[in-house]
């Protein structure tokens, strides 16, 4: 099963002139937070909210990103579900490219049901 896009990941925020913000670039894992960002890139691009049946998971291995997601109807009878795979250097295109794979399968009637 997979997660909801962004699920567990953690964040620290400050202020772009504080102090603080050295240290908290150091806690930064730039794996996660490219991840993460293909996760809500999918979600906000399939216009998902927190209500939506939209998961997503992105996993990077190597020089390559491994991403699935699914849309699954409100009332669980339905499912649409897609994987991409994509070198690291090009993580600003999966999102697109899942959402143009998953709208073949025409899983944008399920959103609507």
């Amino acid at each position: 099963m997979l997660p909801a896009p962004a699920q567990g990941a953690v964040a620290v925020v400050c202020r772009e002139d504080s102090p603080i913000r050295t240290i908290c670039a150091e806690l930064n894992d730039t794996e996660t937070a490219v991840c993460t960002r293909i996760e809500r890139d999918f979600l906000r691009l399939l216009q998902g909210g927190c209500s939506t049946p939209i998961s997503a998971f992105a996993t990077m291995r190597g020089g390559e990103i491994y991403f699935k997601g699914n849309i699954t109807t409100v009332d669980g009878r339905e499912s649409v579900s897609i994987a991409v795979k994509e070198k690291k250097e090009n993580f600003s295109q999966i999102a697109d490219k899942a959402v143009d794979e998953i709208k073949l399968k025409n899983a944008g009637q399920l959103l609507v049901k």
